[in-house]
């Protein structure tokens, strides 16, 4: 199908286009890609603000509980003065008796 609709527009009886109509269509397809650039850098500023705001507010929230952290001394539990090296001793009914 798109090879019948290019072998079509290929042996199309249309006149080549003139010098002007091609400098208009470079003309304007510079402005549209101009303006979609433009809209890009309005959107990527759109968004990095945003996420600013976002960062800021969460940092905001949370600036009491990193000053409890702070001030608060690391807790010991007993379970910290455990160390495991990470062998396991499996005792069998064998064993046992």
């Amino acid at each position: 199908m798109l090879l019948k609709f290019l072998h079509h527009a290929a042996n199309s009886n249309r006149k080549p286009t003139s010098l002007p109509m091609k400098v208009i269509t470079i003309l304007l397809t510079l402005i549209v890609v101009g303006l979609i650039l433009v809209l890009a850098a309005v959107l990527f500023i759109y968004i990095a603000i945003g996420a600013a705001f976002v960062f800021g507010y969460f940092w905001w929230k949370t600036r009491n509980l990193r000053k409890k952290m702070r001030s608060a001394p690391p807790q010991q539990s007993p379970q910290d003065e455990l160390i495991i090296e990470g062998e396991v001793i499996c005792e069998t009914k064998e064993q046992l008796k």
